[in-house]
């Protein structure tokens, strides 16, 4: 349970005359609104605490109020109402015609929370071993309750023994170190401490598949791009690649209200072959981390086989689309050659070719027929 504090009062900065006194701390509220007044006006800003979450949500003219300020933005980012603010934030209010109408920064005693330490780099050694280390620069003081850190959008905290998700929490002369120990940890990690985040992937698999039988007895051929640079040329949107031993890892950045979304593309450079259609090919997917809300954004796992598609339709080439489009519109897998002719019939009548035969007029007795060398396909007809 978190206990808001709001002040009477919220001083601005930067307003033009007239909006330079700052509001005011309204007497009434509703639906949980603490709202506060211009000059003891009806034009209002406010917030929207739960106590339960411990979220509080800001708002401009809210309820059909009218007026300015008619929007408003966080840390230099506009958004709309009923956005999540957390301490540190910084509120700037615009009319209607782009006017400041003064800016003010959430403190942390109103949300209930501390400050924390500020850090400036988050490293980690050891990334495949089970039990990782991880360095962390910072100025103030780190407790574990300030470290956030999901594997595939779970938070480790939440795992039993014989996990221990952080341990060994040291003071440096530089700031801390701590250790985490994870018995399943295969996945996208991502460790979130102040404005500050690492994210990295441990691979499922540990050996690299060089050989694809599956697409040579199609007479199929793959080649994947042999460098990052070569990768990050088939969807230059991104930002980065990561090559591992099973698939590539592409990772771009943008901004989702005022905080930090990254999203990530995955294609897999290992072939499943399963009895299942839907479950058999190379595996890709996407999968969005938002850092104000802490949240994965976990998109569908689909499989790209050119072997189906090779023999249903003659094509080499698979495309998809990208729900966002925020850093490709499509994507070409076109990695696939053909290296042999598939086997095809040759009769001209989709009939399988046939062996020698020798008849007789036991197998027609409406023809004497004696032949050595002619074949079914050759006296196919004469059954018909």
């Amino acid at each position: 349970m978190t206990t808001f504090a709001f002040p009477a009062s919220i001083t601005t900065t930067g307003a033009v005359s007239g909006w330079d006194q700052g509001f005011t701390k309204d007497s009434t509220s509703s639906q949980g609104e603490v709202r506060y007044l211009r000059q003891n006006n009806s034009y209002r800003i406010g917030f929207m605490p739960n106590s339960t979450t411990g979220v509080a949500l800001f708002f401009v003219n809210n309820n059909g109020a009218l007026g300015d300020p008619t929007y408003w933005t966080k840390n230099g980012q506009t958004v709309s109402d009923n956005t999540q603010v957390v301490g540190g934030d910084v509120i700037s209010l615009f009319s209607s015609t782009g006017t400041s109408n003064g800016t003010f920064t959430v403190q942390h005693s109103w949300l209930g929370t501390t400050a924390g330490p500020t850090v400036t780099s988050i490293t980690v050694a050891n990334k495949i071993a089970s039990t990782r280390q991880f360095t962390v620069t910072h100025t103030g003081t780190l407790t574990a309750s300030d470290i956030s850190y999901k594997i595939n959008g779970v938070d480790i905290t939440s795992l039993g023994s014989p996990n221990t998700p952080i341990t060994n929490l040291q003071t440096t002369a530089t700031g801390s170190t701590f250790d985490s120990y994870t018995l399943s940890s295969n996945g996208y990690h991502v460790i979130n401490i102040g404005d500050q985040y690492l994210t990295f992937y441990k691979s499922s698999t540990t050996l690299a598949q060089t050989t694809f039988p599956e697409l040579n007895n199609a007479g199929l051929s793959i080649s994947f791009p042999s460098t990052a640079a070569l990768w990050l040329a088939k969807a230059p949107g991104f930002d980065s690649v990561t090559l591992h031993n099973d698939g590539t890892q592409y990772k771009g950045t943008t901004q989702f209200n005022g905080y930090d979304r990254v999203e990530y593309l995955w294609i897999g450079t290992k072939y499943f072959n399963n009895t299942d259609p839907s479950l058999r090919g190379f595996k890709r997917y996407d999968i969005s981390y938002i850092h104000e809300t802490q949240t994965w954004l976990q998109g569908a796992v689909f499989y790209i086989d050119p072997v189906a598609r090779y023999e249903s339709t003659g094509l080499l080439t698979s495309s998809f689309s990208s729900s966002t489009q925020n850093f490709y519109s499509s994507y070409s897998f076109d990695f696939v050659s053909l290296t042999a002719q598939a086997p095809t019939t040759s009769n001209g009548g989709g009939r399988p070719d046939r062996y020698p035969l020798i008849m007789t007029n036991l197998f027609n007795r409406n023809r004497s027929l004696y032949s050595i060398g002619m074949t079914h396909k050759d006296t196919w007809d004469l059954f018909l």
